[in-house]
């Protein structure tokens, strides 16, 4: 095979895999009512953790603020107000000591 008909298979295989990609659609997941847990008051939802049973906590990232929901009855409320200038990065639950830990990023 030439040199000149490589280089032309080569461009034929890219151009097939560049149309395959860009043909593609992006993964997006597609939510119901039933499937959503909205977290009232939250703007900006950042870690969440399971508890016991089917509670669950989710963290606010720029109040710091803490929610606790039920995966069950998929209802949730504000469980912590924090004190102003927190965070709240990520959560992880203890159970075994019924501790519930909030990293707070730049804040503490």
């Amino acid at each position: 095979m030439t040199v000149v008909a490589r280089r032309a298979r080569l461009a034929a295989l890219l151009a097939g895999a560049l149309t395959v990609v860009l043909g593609m659609a992006p993964a997006q997941a597609e939510h119901g009512p039933a499937q959503q847990i909205v977290l009232p008051g939250a703007h900006s939802a950042e870690g969440i953790a399971a508890g016991t049973g089917t509670t669950f906590y989710a963290g606010e990232l720029f109040t710091g603020n803490i929610y606790r929901g039920d995966v069950r009855t998929g209802t949730a409320s504000k469980f912590i107000t924090a004190p102003p200038g927190r965070m709240a990065l990520g959560l992880r639950v203890d159970r075994a000591h019924h501790l519930l830990f909030v990293a707070g990023g730049f804040t503490g």
